[in-house]
């Protein structure tokens, strides 16, 4: 039987972390824990209590960054599949044993990937991760398209290669994911959702800066051989995208960068119609995000806090759509773009809406929330 090792790095993130070890413990499978603080100052302690039941090896203090305890927390610990997921990021509920299940069935697999989503800080669904696609390892090299959280790997495979670099700071799962492609790893990419990623201005992916582009530089230098990282012109739009208040040049490159990955979506988009390639994720466009006809929107919900109602916002404002909320289903019109939804109950620590529109138009989805605007 399969053994899982997992690590949750933090440093300032102890707000968040109650999601992330409470999704552990709807895993319904046998797991090892680490839990590597690097001298956090905002009640680690307290916000850690709780679970030391299910804590098998904690740290707090200063340290080398995340990579260098990443890589510690798997030396400790034994199992043979490895992942680790940030303080401030969760799984959904009964991911490990279909990973186990896929490890056992499929001794020839080293690595394991799904799908993730983005959530806000107050847990709530923003999007799809939308880069994941089949494994292809010349396109590992200039487009990080496995999320970190929704990938599990063997300790074998993860031995073989000379274990995670700790000089990194911001890439060293992409750097990860590079150097099992090169060693002739054998990769797996499946459908289902995995875990959920939160997203928020103090995040270290969004506030990275500088290092955090030569760290991007390097990958795509080192792996690729490109002497110019075109890969970097996407990390920058994909940042800009978040940034709630961009300078005047900023919007200009973004509207920029946006038309021209439009135009190069739009020729992909054509490409994998041709090819009978999914361009889609739950019903939501990779490209744009825009649906055209039904979608799916799913999100795990730990804890009792449940907001009495949830607020979907949608464009256009002015539509109908058959709603099914965890196989309940009823039908709503749209109040100046916004749905009100009362009573939402989580099942099996789950929340699944589906929206299907009346009317046959593209539309978007612009917040799913818990609080009203």
């Amino acid at each position: 039987m399969n053994t899982f090792a997992i690590v949750i790095p933090n440093y300032n993130s102890s707000r968040y972390l109650w999601t992330a070890l409470e999704s552990l413990k709807h895993q319904d499978y046998p797991f090892k824990l680490a839990v590597m603080d690097g001298g956090s100052t905002d009640g680690f302690e307290d916000a850690v209590s709780p679970y030391l039941d299910m804590i098998d090896h904690m740290e707090t203090g200063p340290d080398k960054g995340q990579a260098d305890a990443i890589g510690k927390g798997f030396d400790i610990l034994p199992g043979d599949i490895l992942g680790w997921i940030n303080s401030d990021d969760y799984y959904f509920p009964g991911v490990f044993p279909t990973i186990a299940s896929i490890f056992e069935n499929h001794p020839e697999i080293d690595v394991v990937y799904g799908n993730a989503i983005h959530v806000s800080p107050d847990c709530c669904f923003n999007s799809y991760f939308p880069y994941t696609r089949e494994f292809d390892a010349k396109h590992l090299t200039q487009n990080c398209y496995i999320c970190q959280p929704a990938c599990f790997f063997r300790r074998t495979a993860y031995d073989a290669i000379g274990k995670i670099n700790p000089k990194l700071t911001y890439t060293m799962d992409w750097d990860l994911w590079c150097r099992f492609a090169v060693s002739g790893a054998r990769f797996l990419n499946i459908s289902n959702i995995l875990a959920a990623v939160r997203y928020y201005p103090e995040t270290k992916t969004l506030s990275g800066g500088g290092k955090r582009y030569r760290e991007i530089m390097r990958i795509e230098r080192r792996y690729r051989r490109r002497p110019v990282p075109v890969s970097l012109i996407g990390f920058y739009y994909y940042d800009l995208s978040w940034k709630a208040k961009k300078s005047v040049f900023e919007t200009a490159l973004f509207l920029f960068l946006k038309s021209i990955r439009s135009i190069k979506g739009g020729v992909e988009t054509f490409q994998n119609t041709h090819r009978n390639k999914i361009s889609s994720l739950f019903g939501f466009d990779k490209r744009d995000g825009f649906a055209k006809g039904a979608c799916e929107i799913h999100m795990p919900w730990y804890g009792n806090a449940v907001p009495k109602q949830f607020f979907i916002r949608v464009a256009p404002k002015q539509m109908s759509f058959d709603i099914e909320i965890n196989s309940m289903r009823g039908f709503v019109k749209t109040d100046n773009g916004t749905i009100t939804v009362d009573h939402i109950h989580p099942v099996s620590n789950c929340i699944s809406v589906r929206l299907a529109p009346r009317e046959e138009r593209r539309w978007k989805l612009l917040e799913f929330t818990g609080k009203q605007r």
